[in-house]
């Protein structure tokens, strides 16, 4: 049985306005037993801009669930200078169990280096390797490269993720498998992460959830 779900101040959260909107993201900032008050939503610059009275469909992710709700706009506050939105809280939500998390095939450039299977803090590598992604979940990725590396490497992979978000992601993964392609001379490696933070693995969920819906859409 998962841990009950609640609502948490700078939780992550996709909103999109019924019936059939595209979804933008936002942030929690502020909540009560009636009410919760959101950043505007905002996707690839453009922001989302919802009136009172407007229903709008809601999803949050958690570590082992999607959960989803409906709920109408209460109005508009300015808090610390900046504007939010607020949503009535929601009587009933709606929960998807994921099992582990959803993979998502994609293809981005990645860099990395080898560092200390005891000292991940420690790199091995004077200089960083290139690659690409084929596929990437919450809990890893996998990864083509010209270097044939070994089972329980520890990496340290530089990531940036098309998302509008110029900060690159350092993640620190174990190698769990590799399979050699002696056709084209690379090797295909699949990475478990083991040192991420939830503010990173959350960017990288919510980061497939609407690179998700945008190809339903097309």
């Amino acid at each position: 049985m998962s841990k009950k779900f609640g609502f948490q101040i700078t939780q992550k959260i996709n909103i999109a306005l019924l019936p059939n909107g595209e979804y933008y993201t936002s942030t929690i900032q502020e909540l009560d037993e009636k009410v919760l008050a959101i950043t505007v939503p905002l996707l690839s610059g453009n922001y989302l801009l919802l009136n009172p009275g407007d229903k709008v469909k809601a999803e949050v992710a958690d570590s082992d669930a999607v959960y989803s709700f409906q709920a109408s706009v209460l109005g508009r506050k300015m808090s610390n200078q900046v504007l939010l939105l607020v949503l009535e809280r929601p009587k009933t939500i709606s929960r998807r169990q994921r099992r582990d998390y959803v993979r998502f095939p994609i293809i981005l450039p990645v860099m990395y280096q080898l560092v200390d299977p005891g000292n991940p803090q420690y790199v091995m590598d004077d200089i960083a390797y290139q690659g690409e992604t084929l596929d990437i979940s919450g809990g890893g990725l996998q990864i083509v490269t010209m270097r044939q590396l070994k089972t329980n490497d520890k990496m340290l992979i530089m990531l940036q993720l098309d998302d509008n978000i110029p900060l690159k992601l350092h993640l620190v993964g174990d190698v769990s498998w590799m399979v050699k392609d002696n056709i084209n001379r690379n090797a295909r490696l699949g990475v478990c992460f083991t040192d991420i933070s939830e503010a990173d693995r959350e960017r990288i969920i919510s980061y497939i959830f609407l690179k998700m819906r945008s190809r339903t859409q097309i």
